[in-house]
């Protein structure tokens, strides 16, 4: 239980740090409102791309 609880607050930590210092400027862009629009825009994009492939 704890290992799920660091693990939580070590991934928000990651992408609290991402969206401050990549994603503020990216809510200039209409398809991007939010952050959680930030991180599905970056997901989306990595599948369309096939990047792990």
């Amino acid at each position: 239980m704890w290992l799920l609880y660091e693990n939580f607050f070590t991934m928000f930590n990651y992408r609290k740090y991402e969206f401050d210092k990549h994603g503020k400027c990216a809510l200039q862009d209409p398809l991007i409102r939010d952050q959680y629009g930030y991180f599905k825009f970056g997901i989306d994009l990595m599948k369309g791309l096939n990047l792990l492939e």
